[in-house]
């Protein structure tokens, strides 16, 4: 996983939530702070991407886990161009982990990213 200040991202933190019911986690990756010059304006659309997995503690085994990250680092040189995307949160738990993104254009992150 690139943890390089490339992106959007001042300062990034980590957060876990815990299910009382089950003691299961979720850990939680957000930037607590934009650069300076992060304008949401410019990336006014927010883009969800979801990958299910079947964990029966919720968290993903490495050979998964590994393969996210993997996929989060490929993204990030097509989204940083012309500062198209930023990476706000990545949620990982209870089987299933999300990136959210801000994007100049929900359409056009899918066509040039996802396609």
């Amino acid at each position: 996983m690139n943890t390089t200040d490339t992106s959007s991202a001042k300062t990034w933190a980590t957060a876990i939530s815990t299910n009382e019911s089950n003691g299961r986690k979720i850990i939680f990756r957000y930037i607590k702070e934009f650069r300076p010059d992060f304008q949401l304006m410019e990336q006014p659309d927010r883009v969800i991407l979801m990958w299910k997995y079947q964990s029966e503690q919720g968290m993903p085994q490495l050979e998964e886990r590994e393969r996210m990250d993997q996929m989060e680092d490929a993204l990030e040189p097509l989204l940083l161009k012309d500062n198209f995307a930023s990476l706000a949160l990545v949620s990982t738990g209870e089987n299933l982990r999300e990136w959210i993104y801000y994007a100049k254009s929900e359409y056009e992150f899918i066509k040039n990213v996802l396609i």
